[in-house]
């Protein structure tokens, strides 16, 4: 509702602490958009996550069943899958891209006429800059690159990670705490470089005491 319909040019950020359900949100936009597009496909790019790890994700979010289930009813969930994604059932299409440079991964959003482009995890691309480059520099190119990728091909919504600061030990407890509202200046390696160069920051927060809810 604050955002409105996400448009080519946006790029979007989404950044969380460890475990925070970073994918989960990731996942659950693109079977959300998935379903409204007739041609053309959402398209996963993959660095993080096991890729059959990923595809059951997005079978139980899309059906709303566990892998179980789904298993036990294979031919019927392969066609209710399918009718969800009007007539393609791999309208959903995950590429690993581990190794892969900034080029290849924008020829494969080309090629793949792209309507939405999730990355996870943005910041693990390698490349964009020389080794002896502060990796905020490096980070800041990158951002930079994905941005004109939005322009060029689909918006893109960039998974990333928070610091540490997210997180930190209660003294008196000794206990994990966690940040519930985070601030845009908690993104990992980042000075002012991921942040100048988004649309959309969302950052994901937590509290122990609420396991099932995100802040």
């Amino acid at each position: 509702k604050t955002l409105d319909s996400l448009i080519q040019g946006d790029f979007a950020i989404v950044a969380g602490y460890v475990d925070s359900g970073k994918s989960a949100f990731g996942i659950d936009q693109a079977v959300h958009a998935a379903r409204q597009l007739t041609d053309g496909c959402v398209l996963w790019l993959n660095n993080e996550e096991p890729d059959d790890r990923i595809l059951k994700k997005i079978w139980k979010r899309n059906l709303g069943a566990s892998w179980p289930r789904i298993q036990e009813h294979r031919t019927k969930a392969e066609r209710k899958f399918t009718q969800l994604f009007h007539g393609d059932i791999n309208r959903i299409k995950l590429y690993n891209i581990s190794g892969k440079s900034f080029r290849q991964i924008r020829s494969i959003c080309k090629k793949e006429k792209a309507r939405l482009i999730i990355v996870d995890q943005i910041d693990n691309i390698s490349g964009m800059a020389n080794k002896e480059a502060a990796e905020y520099l490096r980070l800041g190119k990158l951002y930079t690159a994905m941005r004109d990728l939005a322009k060029e091909v689909a918006p893109v919504i960039a998974i990333t990670q928070t610091d540490a600061s997210a997180r930190w030990t209660n003294k008196e407890t000794q206990e994990t705490e966690f940040q519930r509202v985070i601030d845009q200046s908690q993104l990992r390696g980042a000075k002012v470089d991921k942040q100048a160069t988004a649309d959309i920051i969302i950052t994901i927060g937590q509290d122990k005491r609420f396991p099932k809810s995100r802040f």
